[in-house]
């Protein structure tokens, strides 16, 4: 009763400050806190302009504070030892369905809090957040426990490759393959061994299993409970072994967390990856820390400190519900350092994402902020909002075609990979379907718009590549979804390169106006072309690829 009390005179207190200075922070016109709500709305009106509550910034979910950073100079770094992790597993760690997995959310969180540290492995991630130095991990998609320890064996084992710590998550594929939680558990204990008896001196991190939306949560609990009783026992035996709680730091709900894509609910989405990487970083900074602690390595890689970070464009106009992206670039470029956090002064009026792409929701002016990790160096992007809704279909443009995907009815080639609401294909599986019927859509009033609910592994060269195409013109998704090529009778009019990258659940339209052609991501443009003639003919769907591509949602439209 106390606190109660306490707390209520404190609410009284502050809110007869704010009606001393006429204004209510949080509160909208039907008394509720917009901060419990994500839509914006403007709550103002003729009469009563000048009393219009306005959103606090600081309660926007995106909103990105301020914090202390721990940092340490490059002499300092250059004395203690840097900490090799080894980040293993399966797609959950090599990034399938997302650029990065955890890791850049692991590196931000250890580097933070004052972790001097490189990862290793046999694989690297193409995030381009991320330096050589932090980019290395030994994880592969579809994996099972003994294929792990399999290639540990034959890449790490016997001083191969060394390593101070390792972080393990492992256990959905040994699932899908039909195992019991016993044995999966004596799959764990296997590699744990084979791990201990390796390198006796080294700390692991084992993961509990997290949430999979096509796995019984009961069995994942049923695994994570025998596992940590395991753990315990290693622990009893004075072995270097600790279980990760996933609960201890954050909250990991399959609901809110995973990509609904293919395999249904198996990945986490870029939120639910901000959670695992902030986890095992907390899980494991005090061991890297204590590790800091001896003298460095005589083959110690020596720490380059960044010197100067710039943004692609230092201001930005965009119509309400409008997108576009900017990136940034820390010199020098060998620098240990690539990776920035984005920050938005307002987050209603104009938010970004940790890739750069910048959302605007109503009129006013911001100032984007990117700030190199573990350091003061910022670079600032000026965006201003026009009270204008952004329009992205021509006028004019009627639906002319619908898609669902529910039945292979209307396509031939590999029509057993038109199912379920979706088009694609899965890994190594070909892919080449055309529809049996013809369309128009004019070059003067038309689109054609799809949605990508899954990419990943396309390939690194020009050659694979996930495209659809309708008469002579053809968008293609390259290079691990960071080119966008346009493409008309065969050659390349109009190319996007550069970050950020291409992912799933983004929407693309090709749109036609008066005789052009822009190619939108979402809401945002991405390139622009001359549309000589009509899109005449048949809608052909292609992945040369060898990882996955699945689309829903085909809409045409057109003025004719």
């Amino acid at each position: 009763m106390k606190k109660l009390s306490i707390v209520a005179i404190l609410l009284v207190v502050a809110l007869l400050l704010c009606a001393c200075d006429g204004n209510t922070p949080n509160a909208s016109t039907d008394g509720t806190s917009s901060a419990t709500d994500n839509t914006v709305q403007n709550t103002s009106s003729q009469e009563d302009e000048d009393k219009t509550p306005t959103e606090n910034p600081e309660d926007h979910p995106n909103y990105t504070k301020e914090y202390t950073v721990v940092q340490k100079t490059a002499a300092e770094k250059a004395g203690m030892k840097r900490v090799k992790i080894l980040v293993m597993g399966d797609s959950y760690t090599s990034g399938d369905g997302t650029v990065s997995a955890y890791r850049h959310a692991l590196f931000k969180t250890l580097y933070e809090n004052g972790g001097h540290f490189q990862f290793v492995g046999n694989m690297n991630s193409s995030d381009v957040r991320l330096s050589k130095a932090y980019q290395a991990h030994m994880a592969q998609g579809g994996r099972t426990t003994p294929q792990l320890k399999s290639t540990y064996e034959k890449t790490v084992k016997d001083g191969k490759l060394n390593y101070d710590v390792a972080l393990i998550l492992i256990g959905g594929n040994d699932y899908y393959g039909g195992i019991s939680a016993d044995e999966l558990l004596s799959r764990f204990k296997d590699l744990a061994d084979t791990m201990i008896a390796d390198r006796p001196d080294a700390y692991i991190f084992f993961s509990e299993m997290c949430e999979y939306g096509n796995i019984d949560k009961k069995k994942i609990d049923d695994v994570n409970a025998k596992l940590q009783k395991l753990i315990e026992q290693y622990k009893a035996e004075g072995k270097r072994i600790e279980y990760v709680d996933l609960d201890k730091y954050v909250t990991f709900t399959a609901e809110k967390d995973l990509m609904n894509a293919p395999p249904s609910g198996a990945h986490p989405n870029n939120e639910g990856n901000n959670k695992l990487g902030y986890a095992y970083g907390m899980a494991m900074i005090d061991t890297v820390l204590e590790l800091n602690k001896l003298p460095a390595d005589q083959n110690q890689l020596a720490f380059v400190e960044p010197a100067e970070i710039k943004a692609s464009k230092t201001e930005m106009t965009l119509k309400v519900k409008e997108q576009g992206s900017v990136y940034y670039t820390i010199t020098p470029a060998n620098s240990d350092v690539k990776s920035a956090i984005w920050s938005s002064s307002d987050p209603y009026v104009a938010s970004v994402n940790e890739y750069g792409i910048v959302t605007a929701h109503k009129a006013g002016e911001v100032v984007l902020t990117a700030r190199a990790v573990g350091t003061n160096l910022k670079a600032e992007v000026k965006v201003t909002v026009k009270d204008e809704a952004f329009e992205l279909n021509p006028a004019g443009a009627q639906e002319i075609y619908y898609e669902p995907f529910d039945s292979a009815d209307n396509w031939v080639g590999t029509t057993t990979q038109i199912k379920n609401g979706r088009a694609g294909k899965y890994y190594v599986d070909s892919f080449d379907a055309t529809t049996k019927t013809s369309y128009t859509v004019s070059k003067d009033a038309g689109s054609i718009a799809f949605y990508l609910t899954a990419s990943g592994h396309i390939g690194r060269s020009m050659d694979s590549y996930n495209s659809l195409s309708i008469g002579a013109y053809e968008l293609r998704i390259c290079r691990n979804m960071q080119t966008i090529l346009f493409l008309i009778d065969g050659k390349v009019a109009a190319k996007y390169m550069g970050d950020p990258y291409t992912f799933p659940k983004d929407r693309f339209v090709m749109n036609f106006v008066d005789g052009k052609v822009s190619v939108y991501r979402n809401n945002e443009c991405l390139l622009t072309a001359t549309a000589p003639q009509d899109a005449t003919g048949k809608i052909t769907v292609k992945s040369t690829g060898n990882g996955t591509f699945c689309f829903d949602g085909l809409v045409l439209r057109s003025g004719k």
